[in-house]
This record gives structure tokens, C-alpha cells and sequence, in this order.
């Protein structure tokens, strides 16, 4: 699987990889270019930018939304249409977002493209300059212009916040929200990665070390020491093997 996939794209699966049919909008088919457009920050979590996005339809369900950096999408796209191929998923949606609308297009294309290769239908192909609020879209089949809704007032955005599940206003904060750890705070401390490393070759190895148990001090006030745990052997030499 190219890296890039494994860290900016989304899929509605508990896998990551294997997309699921979930329920809705209905009759996406009939559903306007501007409504899909709005609907975007809840299917994602997010409001995006700069991205490609492509949805999986089959029938009248998304069978999976994903959605990539648009300036890595020569590296994606087929490999997304592969995916899409191999779990049977006839139908999708190819949105850009981005103020460039060369670029955007380009995008589009290249995408679309991949999933024709695979036997993909794309029926809808759209450009549009952000999500974050209403803006200027293009239909690139038909041509047709527009201005796309506001996300704050979709029902899917709605649907999400009734359930727990607020919209992040970028995909960094929401990386952020879904961190499990607090930031480690490095504010007036110096590391020492070398003394560390002979720490931890210590305590693999179980060999006494000739190293101060410090891991790093303080630039300011008192040290903090913090032992590392080792056991030596009774001889005071490596344990045979």
C-alpha cells in the first residue's frame, strides 16, 4: 500500500481498507451538487482542504468515502480504484477541493480515469474552491455552475453532532481530538538521546553500566533523575547466551 494512503486517506471501516455499505444520504442520485458539496465535513469528520475526495455508491448508500491530498493523487488514484474494485463498488462521486481549479480539474480527471480503468462509473465530477463555508463549484460533465451550502446547516453535519460526534474544522484538529496522550512538554529540558541509547542497550542486554542513571536534566533548577531499571549479573559480566 503506498505510505501516503496510510495516513491521509479516510474510509468509512473499522479496517481502514475494507469499506463497508453504510446507510445514506438517500437517493444520493437526486440529491443537488450544493447539498452533496455541504455534506462533506460530516461524511468526513472534518472540513477539508486541498483534497481529493471520492464516494462510493452502490445503489442508493455510500458503500465508503475517502478522501486524499490533492497533490499526491497520481500516486493514488488507481490503487483507490483497485480497492474499490475488489469490493465490488460500481458507482462514484469525484469531488476536488481547491481554490485552483486547474489543478482541481486535473485532479478529477486523473482520478475519474483510474476508475474507468477498473470498470468504475462516475457520474458526478465537481470542483469546488472550500468547504468550509458556501462556495463556487463547477460540474465537469455538464458544465454547470454553482454555489455549494453551508455545512453548518446539513443534515448529515447535524446527524453527527446529535450523536457525539462533532465536525473538526480541519483534519489536524481532528487528529488532535482523537489523541490519547497529552503533548509532552520539552519546555526547559535538555535531552540527551546518546546517554539514553547506552540505557537501553543496558537494560536489552542486562549489563551494568558504567552511565549516570540520568536520562535528561533540567536547564533550570533542580535535576530530575530518573534511574533506569537494569539488572546486572552476579559476576558483573554479560549472561551467556
Amino acid at each position: 500500500m503506498p505510505a501516503a494512503l496510510t495516513a491521509s486517506w479516510r474510509c468509512h471501516s473499522r479496517s481502514g481498507l475494507r469499506p463497508r455499505c453504510i446507510q445514506g444520504p438517500a437517493l444520493l442520485r437526486t440529491i443537488t451538487h450544493a447539498n452533496l458539496i455541504a455534506a462533506i465535513p460530516g461524511m468526513l469528520g472534518f472540513v477539508p482542504a486541498d483534497s481529493i475526495l471520492v464516494i462510493g455508491v452502490n445503489g442508493d448508500k455510500i458503500a465508503m468515502t475517502a478522501r486524499h491530498d490533492i497533490s499526491g493523487v497520481d500516486g493514488m488514484a488507481d490503487y483507490l480504484a483497485e480497492v474499490m474494485q475488489t469490493h465490488s463498488v460500481p458507482t462514484a462521486v469525484v469531488i476536488a477541493i481547491t481554490e485552483d481549479e486547474n489543478i482541481g480539474t486535473a485532479a478529477v480527471r486523473t482520478m475519474s480515469n483510474a476508475l474507468m480503468r477498473h470498470g468504475i462509473e462516475t457520474d458526478r465530477r465537481l470542483v469546488v474552491a472550500r468547504c468550509d463555508q458556501p462556495a463556487p463549484y463547477r460540474d465537469l460533465i455538464t458544465g454547470d455552475t454553482g454555489t455549494s451550502g453551508d455545512y453548518r446547516e446539513s443534515p448529515v453535519s447535524a446527524n453527527r453532532i446529535l450523536t457525539g460526534q462533532p465536525v473538526a474544522q480541519s483534519r489536524e484538529a481532528m487528529r488532535e481530538s482523537l489523541a490519547t496522550t497529552d503533548p509532552i512538554d520539552s519546555t526547559n529540558v535538555e535531552l540527551q538521546p546518546e546517554l539514553a541509547a547506552k540505557a537501553i542497550v543496558s537494560a536489552i542486554v542486562n549489563w551494568p553500566t558504567e552511565i549516570p542513571g540520568l536520562a535528561f536534566r533540567l536547564l533550570e533548577g533542580e535535576p530530575t533523575v530518573a534511574p533506569f531499571l537494569s539488572t546486572s549479573s552476579a559476576s558483573g559480566s554479560p549472561p551467556a547466551s
